[in-house]
């Protein structure tokens, strides 16, 4: 984000919020409300700081520009470095969601396969040995039964 305005050379960039750290540390009348800046607002953030420390646009702007420079050129490149990182993650997270996705569908295949595989077998199991089937189903029945009385 960065943002001029055409009276000012001062610039909106990564460094907002030191610059805004340190105004509040060295003009302690300034507020929250006073330092928000809203894009496209440049103008008027500088207007009421001009009017809450009694600067000229000159001055404010040579203020602002020299607290500025405290940070150095390392700390107006976080944003963008803040940005990239941030990319890269996005890209990994949903790389591995891709991943996941794919795993997960993979899996449910096998598994319906499995299911589908064991069906079969029952059934082909009570076709050829009916007697056991039903006493089995039974015994399990009689098991059940007695576990829910419990």
């Amino acid at each position: 984000m960065q943002t001029t305005t055409n009276m000012n050379s001062f610039t909106i960039d990564g460094t907002w919020d030191q610059v805004k750290g340190k105004l509040r540390q060295t003009y302690g009348q300034l507020t929250d409300s006073d330092l928000t800046f809203a894009e496209g607002k440049l103008d008027e953030l500088l207007g009421r700081l001009q009017s809450k420390l009694g600067l000229t646009a000159a001055e404010l702007n040579a203020k602002l520009n020299e607290i500025k420079a405290e940070f150095g050129p390392e700390v107006s490149g976080v944003g963008e470095a803040a940005a990239s990182m941030l990319a890269h993650a996005k890209e990994k997270v949903e790389s591995m969601a891709t991943s996941l996705s794919n795993q997960a569908s993979e899996t449910g295949k096998q598994i319906t396969k499995q299911m589908r595989s064991l069906h079969s077998e029952s059934e082909e199991f009570v076709r050829r040995q009916p007697r056991q089937s039903l006493l089995t189903a039974l015994a399990a029945g009689f098991i059940v039964g007695l576990l829910i009385r419990r």
